[in-house]
């Protein structure tokens, strides 16, 4: 963003501070809830790879191979975890053109 004036960097400065706080108090209101599936994730490899695959640079069918070829699992088993950490806030979507990108979030790391 070199083109930014410094009005417009405070701006986005403290809207980043903002959504830092945000997360700060979501993660307190449901801190059993996080706990929980953070347990979760660490029963189920499956859960476990995609998240630490989805780092938002591979396509969404990249991401899916990648799973296939580490866990030998079919494509519907695939996307049932991810709708799984999709429903819980671990996964982000991201679409550039045709193309969708998982992202993880966070909030459970």
């Amino acid at each position: 963003m070199p083109n930014e004036s410094p009005t417009e960097l405070s701006i986005l400065q403290e809207i980043s501070e903002k959504l830092s706080q945000l997360l700060t108090l979501t993660r307190m209101a449901n801190s059993q809830v996080i706990t929980d599936f953070k347990k979760e994730i660490k029963k189920d490899p499956l859960l476990e790879l995609i998240l630490n695959l989805a780092d938002d640079t591979l396509t969404a069918s990249k991401l899916k191979a990648k799973v296939k070829e580490n866990m030998k699992v079919s494509d519907d088993t695939i996307e049932r975890r991810i709708a799984i950490l999709m429903e819980k806030g671990a996964l982000y979507v991201k679409k550039r053109g045709n193309e969708v990108y998982y992202g993880d979030s966070g909030l459970y790391r």
